[in-house]
Formats: C-alpha cells, sequence, structure tokens
C-alpha cells in the first residue's frame, strides 16, 4: 500500500500560526532546526506546563508543525539526522524537500533548513504540555480547534515516526553515538504517549515488543548500561549527563507506569533500583559532585568481563581520579530529578541532601523550571 504524505497539511497548520520557522518564537516552541546542532533545545525538561500560554502554544504547534514526519500507511521510517521519520524508500515531494530528507523553508531571516526528528533528541515535552493544560484555541485550517486535540494529533504521528525508526532498525538504536540517551528518548516518548493515549495500538505493539526482546535484555547484561565514548586501556566509560541520569528518572516512569503484574514490572524496578545505588555510591565517592560529571571509569574487567549480571553496586570500583567533570557546563540540572528519584527509591539522607543542595543552587532559575521536578514530575518546592 502507498503511503498518504499529510505535510502539506500539517505544514500549512504550522503557517496558520503566523510563527516561522528558525525564529525565536519557534525555537522557544519545540527543537531547533537542526537537531542535534545546539547543546540543548526548548523541548528538553520533564515539565512544560508553566510556560503555556497563546504564544506558547503557536510556537509549539509551528515548530512541531514544519517537521516534515507526518505520514499514514508508512509503518517502515529513516533513522538519522537528515532523513529521520521519512519513509523507507522516500524521494522528494514537496517544495522545498532535499534530496537528504530535510526541509527547508524561505524565511525573513532566509533559508532555514528543518530536519526530521531522530531519536536521540526526541522530546514531545511541549506537547504534554499543551494536552495536560487548559485549552486554548488554535487556528486550523481557516477555523479553531482546541490545542489539547491539535497537541494529541501532532503527538501521536510523531509517535508514530518514532516507532517507525525503531521498527526499520531495531538493532541500530543501540549504535547511535549516544545510545543510552537515545535508549531514554524512546522509553519516555512511549511511555508518555501511552499515558495519554496519543499512540495507536500498531505502535504500541511494537514499541513494546522492541522493549521487551531488545532493550531490557541490553541492560539486565554486564555491563547494565552502554559505554560513552572513549576510555583509557583497560577502563569502561559511562556516562551521567546522557546516560544514567537521563535513564534512570524515565525507567521510573515505566516501572510506575507499568500495571502490576505485567512481567516487565519487576524488571523496570531492577534496573531502577540498580542505578539507583550506582547513583548513591558517585555521590558518596564524590559528596556534593555526584551529580555534576559527564563521566566515569571503572575498571572493564571488573565490570563487564567477569560478572554474569550487572553490578549491584559500583562503589568499589570507584575511584575520584578516575571521574570527569564538565566545570564550565550545567549538567546539574539535567540530573536532578535522578538525584531525587535515587533518593526516594535507596531511602537515602545523603541523596535527599543532595537533592536539596541542587535545587537550593539551580531551582531560583527559571529557565530551570523545566528539570526541576520531582520523581512524579511535578514542579519541586525545595
Amino acid at each position: 500500500m502507498a503511503y498518504v504524505n499529510l505535510n502539506s497539511v500539517l505544514n500549512r497548520i504550522a503557517d496558520e500560526q503566523g510563527v516561522e520557522p528558525g525564529s525565536w518564537e519557534w525555537l522557544l516552541g519545540g527543537v531547533a532546526a537542526y537537531s542535534g546542532q545546539s547543546g540543548s533545545h526548548s523541548s528538553y525538561g520533564w515539565n512544560h506546563t508553566a510556560k503555556v500560554n497563546p504564544d506558547y502554544v503557536r510556537g509549539v504547534v509551528a515548530n512541531y508543525g514544519h517537521r516534515r514526519t507526518y505520514y499514514q500507511d508508512a509503518p517502515v521510517r529513516q533513522f538519522g539526522y537528515a532523513a529521520g521519520g521519512r519513509p523507507k524508500p522516500w524521494s522528494p515531494e514537496l517544495p522545498g524537500d532535499l534530496p537528504t530528507g530535510e526541509a527547508t523553508y524561505f524565511t525573513s531571516r532566509g533559508l532555514v533548513v528543518v530536519s526530521g526528528p531522530e531519536v536521540e533528541h526526541f522530546w514531545l515535552d511541549p506537547l504534554w504540555a499543551l494536552m495536560d493544560s487548559p485549552a486554548v484555541d488554535v487556528t486550523v485550517l481557516g477555523g479553531q480547534l482546541p490545542s489539547t486535540l491539535v497537541a494529541k494529533v501532532i503527538a501521536t504521528l510523531q509517535v508514530r515516526s518514532l516507532v517507525g525508526q525503531i521498527r526499520s532498525e531495531p538493532a541500530k538504536v543501540h549504535q547511535v553515538q549516544f545510545n543510552d540517551r537515545a535508549n531514554s528518548r524512546i522509553v519516555d516518548t512511549v511511555f508518555q504517549a501511552a499515558k495519554r493515549g496519543a499512540i495507536e495500538q500498531f505502535d504500541a505493539d511494537s514499541a513494546n515488543d522492541w522493549i521487551a526482546n531488545v532493550l531490557l535484555p541490553h541492560y539486565e547484561k554486564p555491563p547494565g548500561i552502554g559505554a560513552f565514548g572513549k576510555a583509557p586501556e583497560g577502563l569502561f566509560p559511562v556516562g551521567c549527563f546522557n546516560g544514567l541520569y537521563w535513564l534512570l528518572p524515565v525507567f521510573y516512569d515505566a516501572w510506575k507506569l507499568t500495571p502490576d503484574g505485567s512481567p516487565l514490572k519487576d524488571r523496570f524496578g531492577a534496573l531502577v533500583a540498580r542505578w539507583s545505588q550506582w547513583s548513591l555510591d558517585l555521590e558518596e565517592t564524590v559528596p556534593g559532585r555526584g551529580f555534576d560529571m559527564s563521566r566515569f571509569y571503572v575498571d572493564k574487567q571488573a565490570f563487564v568481563d567477569d560478572p554474569t549480571v550487572p553490578l549491584a553496586s559500583i562503589k568499589s570500583l570507584l575511584t575520584t581520579g578516575n571521574i570527569q567533570f564538565d566545570p564550565d557546563l550545567t549538567w546539574e540540572i539535567w540530573a536532578y530529578r535522578a538525584c531525587e528519584v535515587a533518593a526516594e527509591v535507596t531511602g537515602s539522607p545523603v541523596l535527599a541532601a543532595a537533592a536539596t543542595k541542587l535545587f537550593a543552587k539551580h531551582g531560583a532559575a527559571p529557565g530551570n523550571k523545566v528539570w526541576m521536578v520531582g520523581p512524579d514530575r511535578d514542579y519541586a518546592a525545595g
């Protein structure tokens, strides 16, 4: 069956918002024009409901609507930055389509190249915020529809695109540069979409199969986490801001949202318990800095080669000399929720104190609000 291209419809809705691709208002509504071109995007973060107002709604609808990833009857999608979300196979269809998969838009600022939604930067949280907030009227094909409905339609089609990328090349998700980061984004998107009814059954079935039979086994065998970059001889590199501290809160959500009695419930819970203990091990090794590191290194033989199951604790393998900090960056805000989750799961006063200190340091800045949430994803009070 030939696929149906819905991009012209979604692009028209995006244009009706009066927010140009690449403009500041457009960028505030979602992902950077070319996914991955900046260190952080306005779509990042766990809770965006505090931003919701009519201007923000228009920015969100425009940003996501200008992504040319909207198709029906296209179960298999391309993977990667340029053509992420395009059907497989695909060739240019609309004005502005590039053979590589991106779309171009002529704006008052010049030519803007917009990429598809690839898995490493796949945050739909602005759309969740619209669905979770009181409705605002949105112009749609000359009429008006509630923002809650518009966001749900866009999100469902975006999730269809994401699952199509998994369906196409399931093993390749583990080979991308930030494999833990990509995996966290997939799990988070699938579970948050299911929570809001924004995933079709065909896509839910494919995603659940991939999670149960590809993803969870990946983390249930040594080392229990992906490698982040290269390491000195004999060591294994573990990523924090792109790995452990993004995986932990996402798998915590999955654990909580999975119904009791499901065989996945205990599997998610075991991963959350292990990663929470690792978080405690790190904080106890470098007090006050356990959530301000980019990566750490551990002995590869003891961490990967010898164990038959992932280590429940890594404290005996940690040394302060094998922890890499990034003092010029602010990864702590990305890690705050992981600290809160680990504190709840372990019951550790050490982690509770660490979370309190992190909130005191970062909680007052308005731009940090999307990150400063507790285990339940509600805004933290300190």
